[in-house]
């Protein structure tokens, strides 16, 4: 293909013309002294280059649309990769991105240019992030790593970065570029398959007992812990640290609701047989017989305008009691990678009680 350096352009060929007649003007003083074969041989190379620039401005129109159409091909492939593309300023804000990566935090490009990156990383992942950047712009190796991003509605998701340094020739400035691969479901994946080697078969009673005598020195003696334990020696599958968590979270959460007031946490434990129907209740909940635990409070209960939000990540509020920390959303988390279920009843004035259900296994 014939490159531009290749192509004369338009005042190229109209100097070579003004330069052909000059040569001839220098062996008459007008066009009225030239013989009719220079004349005609004039006209004729006159014609020729006439001919030579529609043919070149017809080669520039092509290279032109050829350019056109990669430019909207290479856009259409950035934009609409599988992966994010991102290029950051050397002072860490957002220069470019494609569709995708702004697609994955939920925002419009537009609002996404100009934002400092470290913006969009989780707290938690914020001192790794800075230590990737410092060793990336001192040494200008590609770096790669692992964060949590943050979407525009607080949910944080994970991705693997590879980012590498570019200078600008003109003026030595340096960008950082990289490519952002959303890992959420491999994170997730790892994490249950690192779960589901620490569970092992546990006599639920036994954990249930020790996490409310370590729980009587935590939480004040205003408030009475009452134990209704009806079964003996029934054992689930479990993480007994993980169900040691739960208890923790829930009692001091209903703790906190009756610091003021004093009153009394109940724990039930009790075993229940679920069939079609009652399990259809729940969520990826199966027949067949269960554990239910279940922690009630003499609190003022749960506002109603927020009780459909208590399990969400990141949802807080001071009205949803105080908490150790760990949030309903893990203690969520925890039970369904158990095959568990939990629900809540609450009756504003007078309470809040969670009832978990955990599967049986039988021994063998």
């Amino acid at each position: 293909m014939k490159t531009d350096k290749d192509i004369p352009d338009h005042s190229q060929l109209s100097k070579r013309a003004e330069e052909k007649l000059q040569e001839e003007y220098r062996h008459s003083h007008s066009i009225s002294e030239m013989s009719p074969e220079a004349m005609a041989t004039l006209i004729h190379e006159l014609e020729v280059h006439q001919i030579e620039l529609k043919m070149q401005n017809q080669e520039l129109r092509r290279l032109h649309d050829e350019l056109e159409t990669a430019r909207d091909t290479y856009a259409h492939l950035y934009d609409f990769a599988p992966i994010g593309y991102f290029t950051v300023s050397e002072k860490g804000v957002i220069d470019e991105a494609n569709l995708t990566f702004a697609t994955m935090l939920g925002l419009d490009r537009g609002a996404l240019i100009g934002t400092p990156f470290h913006r969009l990383v989780q707290k938690e992942g914020q001192d790794i992030f800075y230590k990737h950047r410092w060793q990336f712009l001192e040494t200008e190796t590609p770096q790669t790593s692992e964060l949590r991003l943050l979407n525009k509605d607080g949910h944080g998701f994970y991705v693997r970065l590879e980012c590498f340094v570019i200078r600008n020739k003109a003026d030595e400035s340096r960008q950082i570029r990289g490519v952002a691969s959303d890992i959420t479901q491999i994170k997730l994946m790892e994490e249950k398959l690192c779960q589901s080697l620490k569970m092992q078969p546990i006599e639920i009673v036994q954990v249930i007992k020790d996490a409310l005598k370590s729980l009587r020195s935590t939480i004040p003696t205003t408030i009475d812990i009452d134990q209704d334990i009806k079964i003996t020696d029934e054992t689930i599958l479990a993480d007994p640290t993980q169900i040691d968590q739960i208890m923790t979270n829930l009692c001091i959460n209903a703790s906190h609701a009756m610091e003021e007031t004093g009153g009394t946490i109940k724990v039930i434990l009790e075993n229940v047989i679920l069939d079609d129907n009652s399990a259809g209740q729940y969520l990826d909940l199966s027949s067949g017989e269960h554990i239910k635990i279940r922690i009630s409070d003499t609190g003022p209960g749960i506002n109603p305008d927020i009780l459909g939000r208590i399990f969400d990540p990141y949802f807080t509020t001071k009205e949803l009691w105080t908490g150790s920390g760990m949030g309903l959303a893990v203690v969520y988390g925890i039970i369904k990678n158990h095959n568990g279920a939990i629900t809540v009843d609450n009756n504003p004035g007078k309470g809040a009680a969670f009832n978990i259900l955990f599967p049986i296994v039988k021994k063998a």
